[in-house]
């Protein structure tokens, strides 16, 4: 079950990976998902550390339907965080 604050990390092609947050559902206007995807991009091995990417730049917003990733492993859970800086 997807909840509001979920961290995930997306594969990449280039071997790197990068991060989206679940910020809540837009019923009303597009009644999907709204993520806000992170702009920094990391190595795949690379220490994850959920509060220095909450706290890092946002790239954009989008609503989406995260349940196609997840369900091909594209789309990983790493945590949740209770820290949504920009919404």
């Amino acid at each position: 079950m997807i909840k509001t604050r979920d961290i995930f990390k997306v594969k990449l092609n280039n071997d790197k990976i990068k991060f989206i947050q679940f910020i809540g559902r837009d019923l009303v206007y597009m009644n999907n998902q709204v993520i806000r995807v992170f702009k920094d991009e990391y190595d795949s091995d690379s220490e994850i550390i959920i509060n220095e990417i909450v706290n890092g730049k946002v790239d954009f917003y989008v609503h989406t339907n995260l349940k196609p990733g997840i369900s091909k492993d594209l789309i990983i859970k790493i945590g949740n965080s209770c820290k949504c800086r920009h919404l």
